[in-house]
């Protein structure tokens, strides 16, 4: 049998890993909050209008119509340009398009078209959570090295075809290349690296920098203001009224069904009201409606905690309370409410994703604590 001979290095298996496109939270990000912004304006606008019909006699264009027109536009874009400014319109496209296909869900998981079915509210709520999700994971990606970073580095190179970068840009475009050009992995791809680092000092230098685009202008302005007027106990003070405020929200609906438990008439109207609304239809939806107040009394008691111990300045233990409280809002006791309270809890989930966020920032500023 012949020896079977060592590969040769240069013919080894090609780079085939995924590579994230720098900006990529950013875009999602943009994806995320248009998605969201879209299904809270159609559902309010419809309802305002009284679901007005577009169209004549059996004739009616659906939104779901619109939706697949954006997000066909975002492919094509995306297709035919490579400019980067390209990728933050084709990533709000396709979150206008998510959200106008989505928001229709209920016409598409009942026999009857039903558009107002209850279990559409938290089919769309839990689409949102899994791009939120894909955001969470993108952000957190360590994963990093030379071939990764001129990857990212050769698409940043069209603002400098373009001339229009700025000085930071410039520097850190440098930075990277010397990453590149000082591990000794990356020995074929130090002469890119040079020939790059020799462009880029050469012909930079001669030309006045651009300006910051809008998004970057507003990161900017963003990171002044929070330097600046986010002070501990300012956020502190913040996350009390807050905290309060929810933990309030979550405790009437419960307690007020408790207070009135001893009255067969009110409790014969409040389920009248909810089979009348179909959101009561059998065992399963009655143990839903249970479980719900079991929600909010649990996570409204625990919020209750978190803020006392606020109060008593136990910040540690108090931001872990309302750390995990509203996660599990976020993320399951949601789910049960959107399908009780339908469309309006988008203003109430988005008060718990501002003070989740608020909380995380504190425990990871002013706590040192690695989430």
């Amino acid at each position: 049998m012949p020896k079977i001979q060592n590969p040769d290095p240069s013919h080894e298996r090609p780079f085939k890993h995924l590579i994230l496109r720098r900006h990529a939270e950013r875009y999602i990000l943009i994806t995320l909050l248009t998605f969201a912004l879209t299904v809270a304006v159609t559902r309010l606008f419809l309802n305002i209008t009284g679901y007005p019909k577009l169209g004549s006699g059996s004739l009616h264009i659906s939104h779901v119509l619109w939706g697949g027109v954006f997000l066909f536009a975002s492919v094509i874009l995306l297709l035919a340009f490579i400019n980067q400014r390209v990728f933050t319109l084709s990533a709000a496209l396709s979150g206008v398009g998510v959200g106008l296909f989505i928001d229709e869900v209920g016409k598409f998981i009942t026999s009857e078209y039903d558009y107002f079915v209850p279990t559409a509210a938290p089919i769309i709520y839990s689409f949102f959570l899994l791009t939120a999700l894909v955001y969470s994971l993108v952000v957190h990606r360590k994963r990093s090295d030379s071939r990764l970073q001129l990857y990212g580095l050769l698409g940043d190179l069209e603002e400098i075809l373009d001339l229009d970068y700025t000085d930071a840009e410039v520097k850190q475009l440098l930075s990277r290349l010397d990453t590149v050009q000082q591990d000794p992995a990356m020995t074929d791809l130090k002469p890119i690296a040079q020939g790059l680092h020799a462009y880029l000092t050469l012909n930079t230098s001669k030309k006045n920098k651009s300006k910051p685009g809008f998004i970057d202008l507003l990161f900017e302005r963003w990171i002044t203001f929070r330097n600046r007027y986010i002070t501990k106990r300012r956020l502190k003070s913040f996350l009390i009224g807050g905290l309060l405020g929810l933990t309030i929200w979550e405790l009437y609906y419960p307690l007020e069904f408790i207070i009135h438990i001893g009255s067969t008439e009110e409790i014969i109207e409040k389920l009248a009201y909810l089979v009348a609304n179909e959101l009561v239809t059998g065992p399963v939806t009655i143990g839903l409606f249970v479980f719900r107040l079991g929600f909010d009394t649990i996570l409204g008691i625990a919020l209750l905690i978190a803020v006392l111990l606020f109060f008593l300045n136990k910040d540690r233990k108090a931001s872990a309370f309302a750390y995990i409280s509203l996660l599990v809002m976020l993320t399951s006791a949601n789910l049960v409410i959107f399908y009780f309270d339908q469309f309006s809890m988008i203003l109430n989930a988005g008060v718990q994703f501002i003070l989740f966020l608020a909380v995380i920032y504190y425990r990871k500023k002013y706590l040192e604590i690695a989430l």
